[in-house]
């Protein structure tokens, strides 16, 4: 047996490494407010052992004009005025639902470089949020 359903995923920051090379970015919304991101959750029941396996994941689709020179992807970022219709479990029209995912606007977020640091989980520091000092390209 399988359940899943939309959700919803809340975060002040993302970050992501650059197409070319691993030089990662920290994303985030020009006015500094938390981007929330379109997801899925599941239930899946083993039918033999009745074990309940917890999942979810973070929705991606094209990226908008900022993040195209970081990476091929971004998360579908669900501005609040779209959360009820993508979390109304009556709402199953395809187009409708992809017409809620349209691409962030580049004029709302803003990035910058940031210490390879970041890739490693057990660095938890604030330092890891400062921007990096990079030589200009050109």
């Amino acid at each position: 047996m399988n359940v899943t359903d939309w959700a919803r995923f809340v975060a002040d920051h993302v970050n992501e490494g650059k197409k070319k090379g691993k030089l990662p970015h920290y994303i985030f919304s020009a006015d500094h407010t938390p981007l929330p991101a379109a997801g899925l959750w599941s239930i899946w029941i083993d039918p033999d052992t009745d074990e309940r396996i917890l999942s979810c994941t973070i929705l991606t689709g094209p990226p908008n004009a900022l993040l195209e020179k970081i990476h091929d992807r971004m998360p579908v970022i669900m501005p609040t005025d779209r959360w009820d219709a993508w979390l109304d479990p009556a709402l199953t029209d395809k187009d409708a639902l992809r017409a809620l995912m349209d691409v962030y606007p580049a004029d709302l977020m803003s990035e910058y470089p940031v210490s390879t640091l970041v890739n490693k989980v057990q660095n938890n520091t604030s330092d890891l949020l400062k921007p990096l000092e990079t030589p200009a390209v050109g």
